[in-house]
């Protein structure tokens, strides 16, 4: 490849990176209709550069990858503070955007401040999971990550970090041990530090779950509302739960080989309220369910399931517990309390 060649290819790359940038924001605004989200696709299926680009800047706009990201950059200098706000006040003024230039030009601030001082030491990357879907990566460390379904991940490797940001749903860690950079993983209120281990974090609107299969790991509640932070310190066989109101919960005993269970299409709940159930359940099925009666969310569920339908799992629920499944349409599912 001659120098021309090689001059094209990185102006196309740089256009494929802006591009990104500008839809992760304007798809984020009020402004995004039906036909734009539509575009964005056409666009996203062009070529594997659209979608790589998009990858990186979805992990920069996204708040978690990118604080974790800023925590690494040194004060800007004077002369870089110039050109950064010249190019704000540039991004601003685009008159193709001119709805959302603003924010545009504050997003790309932090996307450049991160390319032009920390790009070579920090690897960002951001991975999601669909409906039904699941997925291994394989990190450049060794380790191994088992995304369940519906699924958002973003992973931060500098010289002296492994870091993960579980953003939501559930993903099993097969951590190569390095004493020297410990890894680990943040999802809501909750920081779990390890070495080397096997553990599962299942992450929802009702907190954070870690359990372990090998090994120890450290897992902390942080900023919980209302609540001190705390740490606990768990080996094998052993979960816990970090509440998005009560912080981090009691240790509880589990079978080690079952905290990776949803992996071989088998979910496992003991004692699980029924609208936690139904959040996991949500990921291997289409339509959205809905609890009607509010009675039946705090109902308990022990039960073994195999994730070979979301709908028989659903009618099966109808033979322990006091309610009816109605399937609405297509896109929804209703549970009401039997009369």
């Amino acid at each position: 490849m001659d120098t021309r060649d090689s001059k094209h290819v990185a102006e196309m790359k740089d256009d494929a990176n802006q591009r990104a940038q500008e839809w992760i924001t304007f798809l984020a605004s009020s402004d995004a209709s039906s036909e734009d989200r539509a575009r964005f696709e056409r666009w996203l299926g062009l070529d594997d550069e659209h979608r790589i680009a998009y990858e990186q800047a979805q992990a920069t706009w996204n708040g978690a990858a990118a604080l974790q990201a800023l925590k690494h950059l040194e004060p800007l200098h004077q002369e870089q503070e110039a050109r950064l706000k010249g190019l704000a006040r540039w991004f601003s003024s685009l008159q193709a955007l001119p709805q959302w230039g603003a924010a545009l030009a504050s997003v790309l601030i932090v996307a450049i401040a991160i390319n032009s001082q920390q790009a070579e030491k920090i690897d960002v990357r951001s991975y999601q999971t669909q409906t039904a879907e699941k997925r291994q990566l394989d990190l450049a460390d060794g380790s191994s990550v088992f995304m369940s379904p519906e699924t958002s991940i973003a992973v931060s490797y500098t010289e002296t970090t492994r870091e993960i940001s579980l953003l939501k749903g559930e993903a099993f860690f097969e951590v190569f041990r390095n004493p020297q950079k410990p890894f680990v993983v943040s999802s809501a209120h909750t920081q779990v530090t390890v070495l080397g281990t096997s553990f599962n974090v299942n992450s929802n609107r009702f907190g954070v779950t870690v359990a372990v299969q090998e090994g120890k790991v450290e897992v902390a509640s942080v900023d919980v509302p209302g609540r001190r932070n705390s740490l606990k310190n768990l080996v094998a066989g052993q979960t816990v739960k970090v509440s998005h109101t009560k912080g981090l919960g009691h240790i509880n005993r589990i079978e080690a080989e079952d905290t990776n269970a949803w992996m071989q299409d088998v979910r496992i709940y003991v004692a699980r309220p029924l609208a936690e159930v139904l959040e996991d359940l949500s990921r291997y099925c289409d339509a959205e369910l809905v609890i009607v009666d509010d009675q039946l969310k705090e109902q308990t569920v022990t039960a073994v399931f195999p994730m070979s339908s979301a709908q028989h799992i659903l009618k099966a629920l109808e033979t322990v517990l006091p309610l009816t499944v109605q399937q609405i349409n297509d896109k929804r599912i209703e549970l009401r309390a039997k009369p």
